[in-house]
């Protein structure tokens, strides 16, 4: 399945790139593959994916790729053809599955049919997921239309849904619509819209100054009051008549 997706995105890359011709997809099932294996066991429906997948490469070109996409379902890439030509080779790999018949392991003669969903680029989808699901959508509609049907998809089914994805509305939360409401009157409400904002006012650069030098003042440290002066030593006549008035005290 992993090289059918790489090879199935080159061949899309080479259809965008260099304008080659269009590419169908088939997408194929077993009918009631299960009842096989229940029945006749697992050998058996080995057998029978086997025989298929000889019958699907007999049954396309060489420069066609053939591949197991799972379980009992199959897909084939048809290169440079056109719609009314895949829908030949899918009715033809059909009617080929139909008249196939495999023998069991234990000699049982197997009769098996196959369910086609088809699809194709650029004129059904505009990329290769596109593409997978338009013809998955097909084979199921094979399935619920009583099998072993070729279903081929609408013309532009997927080029419609893409348009119709690229114009679905986007929902715009309910808090972005509010506005804060405006004043009743016309002028006012214009005037409102129009008027631009005004500019912030210089600063005043006195006041700035000012504060400054506040904010200065209040980090200095306080100033220490001065040391009192020692008081000068007396004289010697100071303290002899110091010393007479003390004397005359005591007496």
């Amino acid at each position: 399945r992993g090289h059918f997706e790489a090879q199935l995105a080159q061949e899309l890359n080479r259809i965008v790139t260099y304008g080659h011709r269009s590419l169908g997809l088939v997408m194929l099932d077993i009918d009631h593959f299960k009842d096989v294996n229940d029945t006749h066991g697992h050998q058996s429906g080995d057998r029978v994916l086997q025989e298929l997948s000889r019958l699907l490469v007999h049954q396309v070109r060489t420069v066609d790729l053939v591949a197991r996409y799972g379980g009992e379902e199959f897909a084939i890439i048809l290169l440079e053809i056109d719609r009314a030509k895949v829908l030949e080779v899918a009715n033809r790999v059909r009617q080929a599955v139909e008249d196939m018949r495999v023998t069991g392991v234990h000699g049982e003669e197997l009769k098996i049919t196959a369910s086609f969903g088809l699809a194709c680029f650029p004129d059904d989808a505009t990329d290769r997921g596109m593409l997978i699901q338009l013809a998955d959508e097909a084979l199921y509609r094979s399935k619920s239309g009583g099998r072993n049907t070729v279903t081929m998809t609408e013309p532009g089914a997927g080029l419609n849904r893409s348009v119709v994805s690229m114009l679905r509305p986007v929902a715009v939360p309910l808090s972005g619509m509010l506005r804060p409401p405006v004043s009743a009157s016309p002028a006012g409400a214009l005037g409102a819209r129009a008027r631009p904002a005004a500019p912030p006012a210089a600063p005043d650069l006195q006041k700035l100054q000012e504060q400054r030098e506040a904010l200065m003042q209040s980090a200095a440290p306080p100033e220490r009051p001065a040391p009192a002066a020692a008081p000068a030593p007396a004289s010697e006549s100071g303290r002899r008549r110091n010393g007479s008035e003390r004397r005359r005290r005591k007496a």
